[in-house]
């Protein structure tokens, strides 16, 4: 296998961090459409594995504590960025935390949409929208990296050009 490097530009590294965070907003989306077309077939009628508040109050835990969590993991990393010595440094720390938050805040959809599924009971989705909302707001951008950096002219100066490498990652090519 052959493995060559390419480069990374600024609008490329913000541009993926938009396309992962739009790919997510697409899949809670298609699973909650799913698992509601199927629940709904008359058909698939199994009983609910627990009663509504327990389903509610699972479903409310894993909302409050996958946002803090993710909250909390998320400004754990980003404290770390400035410290970084170099540009591309940061933009990976910056990457890693912004995923893990994602991952993280997802959460609430998928635990409500299954719990939906399982149980039938359509109160779940108010959690599930809590969650999607909560999910709009995290969207990536470059001047929020900018704030959290809070970077040098340099730096700056390169974060201005859309076409400025970054840095270089391995791909393997065959």
């Amino acid at each position: 296998m052959n493995k060559r490097m390419r480069n990374v530009t600024v609008k490329g590294y913000f541009n993926g961090l938009t396309i992962v965070y739009f790919g997510i907003i697409f899949s809670m989306l298609l699973l909650s459409a799913v698992f509601c077309f199927v629940r709904m077939n008359e058909e698939i009628q199994p009983t609910p594995p627990f009663d509504k508040t327990t389903a509610m109050l699972i479903a409310g835990a894993f909302t409050a504590i996958s946002m803090l969590g993710g909250r909390f993991l998320y400004n754990s990393f980003t404290a770390k960025i400035p410290i970084q010595k170099t540009l591309a440094a940061k933009m990976n720390l910056y990457r890693m935390a912004t995923i893990i938050r994602f991952a993280l805040s997802e959460l609430p959809v998928i635990v409500s949409v299954v719990l939906f599924f399982l149980t039938a009971y359509y109160e779940l989705f108010i959690f599930a929208g809590i969650g999607l909302l909560y999910f709009f707001t995290l969207k990536p951008s470059k001047q929020q990296f900018t704030g959290i950096v809070n970077p040098d002219l340099n730096e700056l100066k390169i974060l201005d050009d859309p076409a400025a490498v970054v840095m270089q990652t391995e791909i393997s090519a065959e």
